[in-house]
């Protein structure tokens, strides 16, 4: 009589596979390279997958060599005048010649060379130490231009009038009051 053939269940095959796949996943992660294990200058470019490096992670030689040299010159700017002015009429920086005249609270009267009425101009609020907030108990600083003649007289070619708007619980109140701001002359 012969004895019976050992057949191995379709489960028990299965199952096997499986126990065999995931040792030897355990075994790849476990042989994976690290980088004390690299010797030093055995690393080349080639080895390193593309757009992984930022600047931090180079010598701050290779990061200067990135740097080109330095452009020619632009060509000047086309505005006839400009400036950057504070709250009590103080010039902080303006082209050549500018001159400012506060005639009141909020009314400035801006002349420079090569600038005549009817002059175009833009004006808009200097927030760099504004405290803008427009809710209640806030305030908001805006600027427009003005009619030259009406508000300086004579000799003046640009009025920059400055604003700010109290806001209160029930609505708002909007006076002339002083106010930094940039003017530019196209």
């Amino acid at each position: 009589m012969t004895s019976p053939r050992w057949r191995p269940a379709v489960a028990a095959v299965v199952l096997l596979g499986t126990v065999l796949v995931a040792g030897a996943g355990g075994a790849v992660a476990g042989s994976m390279v690290t980088g004390a294990q690299i010797r030093n200058g055995t690393v080349t470019g080639a080895d390193v997958r593309d757009r992984s490096l930022g600047t931090v992670d180079l010598s701050r030689r290779a990061t200067a060599s990135l740097r080109g040299r330095r452009g020619p010159q632009g060509r000047p700017g086309t505005a006839r005048a400009w400036a950057r002015v504070a709250s009590d009429g103080a010039v902080v920086a303006a082209s050549r010649g500018l001159a400012v005249d506060r005639r009141s609270a909020g009314v400035y009267c801006i002349s420079a060379p090569g600038v005549r009425r009817p002059a175009v101009a833009v004006a808009t609020p200097d927030l760099t130490d504004d405290r803008t907030a427009p809710a209640s108990n806030g305030t908001q600083s805006f600027v427009e231009i003005g009619d030259p003649a009406a508000d300086c007289g004579p000799g003046a070619d640009v009025v920059v009038r400055s604003f700010t708007r109290f806001f209160f619980e029930n609505g708002s109140i909007l006076g002339e009051a002083d106010s930094g701001f940039h003017v530019v002359v196209p």
